[in-house]
């Protein structure tokens, strides 16, 4: 059952230089699930307050109404056809459907509402393993992915990588942009190379809208450049941010934040160890802006930008970004949140208890979404 909240809206301004917009605290309304999951990949909107919950842990794709407590399982989990292995989050597409990638099998699924209609194969030229991110489709014939270079280079002129258009019928790839990829050096791990990122490294991503326009997060100067359908692009304005330094106590935050890791290395190999340790210690002079899988559409067609963690800013922070490439407005959640995914009007978050399990929560924000320049005011 679906425990419905009503919260009244509350709002203050940054205290700090980052940003002269306000941050809304709590939406008008939102509502937490009763539900638990061990992991939540992902969640896509669909129509009528319904949302496609992926949870790769437990291997449960459901089907779920926000004001119900109706749960539907979406297809079946194998290998056979219009069946998925391994649940990620899906590709929203308008209407009812969406699209469920399925690296394994190197397919795409088309689901509509708790079906999966029909299946279709990657060809050669698109390979999940080797090389290829997908991180959107435009209709359900057109994927926006990253290639990544199979032959990783320390050479700064090399430093990006390619964002392009798939045709899945006529298997056309065509480059639309480059994006610059994240540091990093090349180490020998067992007798082959491998990519070791330092801490915060983080490439320049990009997300689709329904509507097909592209929104791409740049990291230097920190703003968000879009692509229309025509194939024309607005470059955004940069957006002000203040510059934080890596202190002695954002050091002991990210290191609490990479704990995991430090119970990995041990069973490292030594070559590997030594490098991964340096996880800890070789830091950058200032945060960026972002971090990995950081941009998300939603909210009348703007972009969502979550800003990196931090010991002073420990809280999970959205910006909003018109398709003007200006930021109207600057989101702060409660503590202890992690997004999940983007609707129309709202945000979905999971809230983890002390057990380590995860409840969905729904933040309605679709009322900040104006299309006007608050920041810089």
């Amino acid at each position: 059952m679906l425990l419905a909240l009503l919260v009244m809206s509350s709002c203050k301004r940054l205290d700090t230089p980052s940003s002269n917009v306000e941050a809304v605290l709590t939406a008008h309304a939102s509502w937490a699930d009763s539900v638990q999951y061990t992991y939540v990949a992902g969640v896509s909107e669909l129509i009528g307050d319904t949302v496609i919950v992926a949870d790769p842990r437990e291997l449960r794709l459901e089907w779920r109404h926000r004001l119900a407590s109706t749960r539907i399982s979406v297809g079946r989990q194998g290998h056979g056809p219009t069946e998925w292995p391994h649940p990620i989050a899906p590709v929203s597409l308008p209407a009812d459907s969406s699209l469920l990638i399925d690296p394994i099998n190197r397919r795409i699924l088309l689901l509509v509402g708790t079906r999966a209609v029909s299946a279709r194969s990657f060809p050669g030229s698109l390979s999940l393993v080797q090389g290829f991110s997908v991180v959107g489709a435009i209709g359900a014939r057109t994927l926006v992915a990253i290639r990544h270079p199979l032959k990783l280079s320390v050479d700064p002129l090399r430093d990006s990588i390619d964002l392009l258009l798939y045709d899945l019928e006529s298997a056309a790839l065509m480059p639309i942009a480059r994006l610059r990829r994240a540091e990093g050096e090349l180490i020998a791990v067992s007798g082959a190379e491998a990519w070791s990122r330092p801490a915060f490294a983080v490439a320049e991503q990009a997300t689709t809208c329904s509507d097909g326009w592209i929104a791409v997060a740049r990291r230097s100067p920190y703003r968000v450049d879009w692509r229309r359908p025509d194939g024309t692009w607005i470059r955004g304005a940069a957006i002000e941010m203040f510059e934080r330094k890596l202190t002695t106590e954002e050091r002991a935050f990210y290191a609490n934040r990479m704990s995991w890791l430090a119970t990995q290395l041990p069973a490292m190999p030594p070559e590997q160890r030594q490098v991964r340790s340096r996880l800890l210690e070789d830091l950058p002079p200032t945060i960026p802006p972002f971090e990995a899988d950081a941009i998300r559409c939603g909210l009348a067609g703007h972009a969502l930008v979550k800003r990196t963690l931090t010991a002073e800013s420990p809280h999970l922070t959205l910006d909003l970004v018109n398709r003007e490439g200006l930021r109207i407005r600057t989101f702060v959640f409660d503590d202890q949140r992690r997004w999940v995914g983007s609707g129309r009007r709202g945000v979905y978050v999971v809230a983890r208890d002390s057990l380590g399990l995860e409840r969905l929560e729904y933040y309605r924000l679709g009322h900040e979404a104006e299309n006007r320049r608050t920041a810089d005011r």
